[in-house]
């Protein structure tokens, strides 16, 4: 087995060798002046390992993952990896345990291989033509959902032209991932590495990737210049407060809720099937030009204004608890869920969805008139569908639903409800909802 040395040795030796110097060059003076004098002390020689270094950061070698783990030696440690086609048939290239772990046993499960090893040291290194790592994988010989999962501190890629998707998530445990170091893999394309205490994360000489999943870490800033060919960029639940995505003409799945922004210009980006950006401050909102767009998830901001153009294939809209006084429906013809709730709504024509069977409107404005329209405007659906108009539960409720309005509801096979418990992030009819039958 291969092992890495480190320079520590060494550089205590160096200290050595200049405490003995000195102490000469003392005794020597003292012997010649015949009289005692005061020694100086020695002088404290530093080591030259910087207290921050990351394992893997001194690796010169190409084709090395090391990767740092917090589970106690002798406990169990799964991967599941892929060699290039090159590794399968070049010795040099074959994988190869190069630190950190014993024995292993080998497991095929649902057409995948893993394997899990038994950890002799923290700090592992591995190596070979590596083109796929994932090290989410539980740690059972089963692959069962275990309590604790590889507990991996910081993973750091030495020179490679082979390696194309690393993977770490670690979703169920406190967070372990606090560096991670992929510069020197320039043809990776897919990094998923969330739920973690990443505080910065370098992506900018991964120009090919495709796929990157980061959200639910510390970062405050992440440069995204050099990515122009991502197609599914998650980076929720940081604090961004800035983000650019205009050069990204492929994307096609953005996740950015609660990062702090308060602006977001998604013009360029025509190829957007998924968009959410709940939890920030933004203002506006415009998805025109995008065709493929299925679902919108943008509640909890300060919304003005959403701009929509003719979206056949949007299914799901979410814009409660914004500041919303216009909602134009009109493009969206294959509408089926429909959340508004909590804006300043006088009025809303549902008549251009006719495949709605999900409606939450309560905490708007609209009564009189304008509810009986919205009643008449309901499609008249095949399934039972529902909508939840009111909320007794707080003064904040403007809307005003008659008996007659509910007539007209139920004329089209709609039930009505209103909100019987309190609810935090989402409402749900049959958890928080009662059948209403109006004022």
């Amino acid at each position: 087995m291969y092992l890495i040395h480190t320079t520590m040795k060494k550089t205590l030796l160096k200290g050595k060798h200049v405490a003995f110097l000195l102490g000469s060059i003392s005794l020597f003076a003292f012997m010649a002046c015949c009289s005692p004098k005061k020694q100086e002390p020695e002088p404290i020689v530093k080591p030259i390992v910087d207290p921050a270094f990351v394992p893997g950061e001194e690796e010169t070698e190409s084709n090395i993952i090391t990767f740092v783990t917090e589970k106690p030696i002798g406990s169990t440690l799964a991967l599941s990896f892929e060699l290039n086609e090159e590794g399968k048939d070049n010795p040099d290239l074959y994988f190869t345990r190069m630190q950190g772990l014993g024995d292993f046993s080998e497991v095929e499960k649902r057409g995948r291989r893993y394997w899990l090893f038994t950890i002799t040291e923290p700090v592992i290194k591995i190596k070979g033509a590596i083109e796929r790592l994932d090290l989410s994988i539980p740690t059972d010989v089963n692959l069962e959902k275990l309590e604790e999962s590889n507990r991996i501190k910081s993973i750091v890629v030495s020179p490679t032209i082979y390696l194309k998707s690393l993977i770490y998530n670690n979703d169920d445990e406190e967070p372990t991932l606090g560096y991670v170091n992929v510069s020197k893999a320039p043809n990776l394309a897919y990094l998923l590495v969330p739920n973690g205490k990443l505080n910065k994360l370098d992506v900018t000489q991964n120009k090919k990737l495709v796929s990157l999943y980061c959200g639910n870490n510390g970062l405050t800033e992440l440069d995204l210049s050099q990515n122009a060919l991502l197609k599914a960029l998650v980076v929720s639940n940081n604090v961004l407060k800035r983000l650019d995505v205009h050069h990204m003409t492929a994307l096609s799945i953005l996740e950015c809720a609660k990062c702090g922004l308060t602006e977001l210009d998604l013009t360029d980006n025509e190829k957007l099937s998924f968009i959410d950006v709940r939890g920030n401050a933004l203002t506006t909102l415009d998805v025109r030009n995008k065709p493929s767009l299925a679902a919108v998830e943008a509640s909890d901001n300060k919304l003005k204004m959403v701009y929509f153009g003719k979206h056949n294939f949007l299914t799901n809209l979410d814009v409660s608890n914004n500041n919303l006084s216009l909602l134009d429906l009109s493009g969206l013809s294959a509408l089926t869920y429909l959340e508004c709730y909590r804006n300043e709504l006088s009025k809303l024509n549902l008549s251009h969805s006719s495949k709605l069977c999900y409606v939450t409107c309560f905490e708007n404005k609209i009564q009189g008139k304008a509810m009986n329209d919205m009643m008449r405007s309901l499609p008249t659906s095949e399934q039972e569908a529902k909508i939840a108009v009111f909320n007794p539960m707080t003064k904040s409720e403007c809307n005003v639903c008659l008996k007659s309005d509910v007539a007209e509801a139920t004329r089209r096979n709609w039930t009505c409800y209103q909100v019987a418990k309190p609810f935090e992030a989402s409402f749900f009819f049959a958890r928080h909802g009662a059948v209403y039958e109006g004022k």
